[in-house]
């Protein structure tokens, strides 16, 4: 980020050098600095059971947020936030599944973040009876 506190020294040799200081604000740019993640241990699930993907990325204005499973678009959030999520489970027994989150706002999309989820299937004990 550009945004911060500047100084300029001017200085010919002769005389005092003047010192001035500005403060720059960026007002609006695109999303930055996306990162996805979600509240797994490992990024591990097992099948049916829920779990949140959560993104965020800084932007100004604030980024709405376009969540994919794998190729799929999911949803897009409508209102512009430090981050957003959903709650989702997988239900197919796979061996995993990738998620991406696109920030967005007026000036521009952000970098596309994935995560990919491992997928374990709760299997049952069962005794044959003869």
């Amino acid at each position: 980020m550009d945004e911060g506190t500047y100084n300029c020294t001017a200085d010919n040799g002769v005389g005092t050098p003047v010192t001035a200081t500005v403060n720059i604000i960026v007002q609006n740019y695109h999303p930055i600095n996306t990162k996805l993640e979600t509240n797994l241990t490992n990024n591990a699930v097992v099948v049916n059971k829920n779990f949140n993907v959560i993104c965020q990325a800084q932007a100004n204005p604030l980024a709405k947020y376009r969540f994919y499973k794998g190729q799929k678009s999911l949803f897009n959030t409508t209102v512009g936030k430090n981050s957003d999520h959903f709650t989702t489970a997988v239900s197919e027994r796979i061996n995993q599944v990738d998620f991406s989150c696109t920030p967005f706002n007026y000036f521009g999309d952000g970098a596309t973040d994935t995560i990919l989820v491992k997928v374990h299937c709760k299997y049952t004990n069962y005794s044959l009876i003869l």
